[in-house]
Parts: C-alpha cells; structure tokens; sequence
C-alpha cells in the first residue's frame, strides 16, 4: 500500500491549501507505514517510493538483510523496561529522568537541550561533544559526564543484548 500524494489542508473561509512537494508512504521492512516529502518532481518521488518498495520485497523474500539501526528513543525504552528487573527502584528512577532530559527531550526548565539525533546510527563523538558543550552552560561537569555515562551504559547494555553490532575505529 504505497502511494504518491501531496497533501491538502483546509483553510479558514473554505479555502484549500496543497504542498509543492510530492510525498511518499509506504509499509517499511518491519511493518510500519513511514511518509516523507521527497521532491517538488512527481517522476523522482516515484522513482524513490519504487527503490522504496523493491528494497521492502528482497527484505521480505529473504534476499536482502535488513537494517539493523535502531531509533534511538526506541532504544532508551527497550534499557529501561529491561532494567526494571535489574536495578535499584532509586538507580532506576535516576536513570529515567537522565534518560528523558538526554534522549527523550522531556526536558525540564533550566535544562540543556537533548541529543539531537533520532537514530543510534547518527551518534557520534561530535554529536556527544556538542551535547557536553550545551549542557554545561546549565549543569555542573559532574552532571554532564553523569548523563554521558548513563548513555554509554545503554550503548554497553545494547551492544550485550546483540541490538547493536559494536564496530571499534582502528588505531
């Protein structure tokens, strides 16, 4: 069930509002309807949501392997309901507020803003150094390098539990 549209909005007096850009939606390889603005060309979004669909079919058949990147919101709920068995009823509820101001972005006032990344793929040591950079604005050093540890042990736990595959940079 794919398809290329450009979506239409109401307007106040009876108007119609139409986007310039054409979208695209789609089922993905893990069940899930996805839609994107691609391009102001009919003929490119279709050729995507084609490329879109043949990917989906090989995944399907067998033929080709999925993806492995996980978002990383996605990521932070599938730790914390593991932890839940594993940790202090404290240490827990400490993780989860670190995780919700660093990943979640349920910030609270005064707070550095979360990690502005969606999938685990796109962390990287910059993104990590831009966030330290934000936050010690408003946190102390303490703090920081806290929600930095906090991060890292999700990324252990996930690399441990096979959700990742851990690739280290040679030296």
């Amino acid at each position: 069930m794919s398809r290329v549209f450009k979506p239409k909005r109401k307007l106040a007096g009876g108007r119609e509002w139409q986007s310039t850009r054409w979208w695209i939606e789609y089922v993905d390889e893990s069940g899930h309807r996805r839609s994107e603005a691609v391009s102001t060309d009919k003929k490119v979004a279709l050729s995507r949501l084609r490329k879109i669909d043949e990917r989906v079919e090989r995944i399907r058949l067998g033929l080709e392997i999925a993806p492995t990147d996980l978002g990383l919101e996605d990521l932070v709920h599938r730790y914390l309901a593991d932890m839940t068995l594993h940790l202090r009823a404290k240490t827990m509820e400490t993780y989860q507020d670190i995780l919700e101001n660093l990943v979640l972005g349920k910030e609270k006032p005064n707070r550095a803003a979360a990690i502005r990344v969606k999938w685990v793929s796109e962390l990287t040591p910059a993104v990590i150094k831009d966030y330290q950079a934000r936050a010690s604005k408003t946190m102390s050093a303490r703090s920081v390098n806290k929600h930095v540890t906090v991060l890292g042990t999700v990324l252990n736990w996930a690399v441990h539990s096979q959700l990742l595959q851990c690739s280290r940079p040679s030296r």
